[in-house]
């Protein structure tokens, strides 16, 4: 069996639609049987026939074939490339929206906070993910996704309200400030969006702090959410 083989069988075991990153296979599992330059022209040759299908640079899959054809890919495989787990990172934007049922917008976008990267920001098709050194646990990630939606209230398509309040009611039995300072520091919230906070968190009771990082004599322009 030649090496084009060996590539073709071992590759036909890959999980149908869940993407690769090209590179990372070639280090883990080839790089001991093909030169780097031979491996990259085989997969050149493999989408180039169709067994394997291009996603975006040095990203692949094998595609899914149906009753009408290959089965497009679904946001939670492109997710699945940077973030494996929960503890790797979180949604925020359009598709937190949705999943929170604040609104019945479906999303044109995903994006991602995630510890899983070496640049800034890197683009996967629709999807975007967005560095942030943190641990995601289940706490830090509430408070990250519920400071996302309060940043961008106002963006949000036909909000529902009640389920803003429900949203919000449970994130203010949770909150912690260290946790909430922690992340300021790292994105580094406009002042509106703690005053947002400040003014949520007093609303249900919650003792906090945040008028430290506030000023007395400004008026911040809080959306109208009660």
């Amino acid at each position: 069996m030649n090496t084009h083989e060996i590539l073709k069988t071992s590759l036909s075991l890959l999980i149908l639609n869940t993407l690769y990153d090209s590179r990372t296979l070639y280090e883990r599992y080839y790089q001991d049987i093909v030169s780097e330059v031979n491996y990259f022209k085989i997969i050149s040759r493999f989408i180039e026939f169709n067994f394997l299908k291009s996603f975006s640079k040095g990203v692949f899959y094998l595609p899914k074939v149906g009753k009408n054809g290959m089965i497009p890919l679904s946001p939670l495989a492109t997710k699945s490339l940077v973030i494996s787990s929960n503890e790797y990172g979180c949604e925020i934007g359009e598709v937190l929206y949705h999943q929170l049922k604040l609104t019945h917008q479906k999303p044109k976008t995903y994006r991602y906070y995630t510890s899983n990267l070496t640049e800034h920001k890197k683009t996967y098709g629709i999807a975007t993910f967005h560095r942030l050194e943190v641990h995601f646990d289940g706490l830090t990630t509430l408070h990250i996704q519920f400071m996302d939606v309060l940043c961008n209230y106002d963006k949000i398509i036909h909000i529902n309200k009640d389920q803003f309040l429900t949203i919000a009611q449970s994130f203010c039995k949770q909150f912690n400030q260290d946790i909430f300072l922690l992340l300021h520091k790292l994105i580094e919230y406009q002042k509106k969006d703690i005053a947002f906070l400040s003014q949520v968190l007093d609303y249900f009771g919650v003792e906090h702090k945040l008028s430290t990082l506030l000023s007395n004599r400004s008026l911040y322009k809080i959306p109208l959410w009660k």
